[in-house]
């Protein structure tokens, strides 16, 4: 298992305009991450806030037995994504749901 941080991008000019939600996450791989944290986001109706998750990193690994959202989810500026020291290699970015996961370098070489 390991432990993920998980964003919901809010403020977006073309759709809902809410504060970012952090989440901190244990799970097998990031993309059970983003599932526990969108199934938490679907019940929010979309013209609202964006109900599905825009980014993870991996922190690390984590002693658990089994996956859950630890904390979350929490509105705050403080946890912002610089992710010094962290490989782009266990970092994650999507625009939408339909989009599939690009790691960061991926994404932001365009």
């Amino acid at each position: 298992m390991n432990t993920y941080y998980v964003t919901r991008w809010g403020n977006d000019i073309s759709g809902p305009d809410e504060e970012d939600a952090s989440f901190i996450v244990v799970a097998r791989n990031y993309k059970s991450a983003a599932e526990l944290v969108d199934s938490m986001l679907t019940g929010q109706k979309p013209e609202v806030i964006s109900n599905f998750c825009h980014r993870i990193t991996e922190l690390g690994s984590a002693h658990a037995n089994s996956e859950k959202i630890i904390l979350g989810p929490v509105v705050s500026r403080v946890l912002y994504h610089d992710d010094v020291g962290i490989p782009d290699n266990k970092k994650w970015v999507r625009d939408s749901l339909e989009e599939g996961w690009e790691e960061f370098s991926e994404y932001y070489e365009d």
